[in-house]
């Protein structure tokens, strides 16, 4: 991503948000992301959002079907992915 920041306008800044779904993903990313954020004053930092499935989420009815209860678990260890975001 390439940053579009003007000094003109030091108060406005889009959210970017990202949406992380493996951990290769998100490490390959933190160079760019690190980047990103030096380029923008400290008070624009809490625009950057990082995201990704640290919670099992809803999937399918049958509990019985393994594909389905696959896709229910997250991607992500929370602890290592809030220890690689901090």
């Amino acid at each position: 991503f390439q940053l579009r920041y003007s000094s003109k306008r030091q108060t406005e800044c889009p959210v970017l948000k990202l949406d992380f779904k493996s951990m290769i993903a998100l490490q390959s990313s933190l160079t760019d992301v690190k980047s990103y954020l030096n380029n923008l004053p400290p008070h624009l930092h809490k625009r950057v959002w990082i995201n990704a499935d640290i919670l099992p989420g809803p999937g399918e009815e049958d509990l019985n079907d393994e594909m389905a209860q696959k896709k229910m678990q997250p991607k992500f260890v929370s602890a290592e992915f809030l220890q690689v975001v901090t």
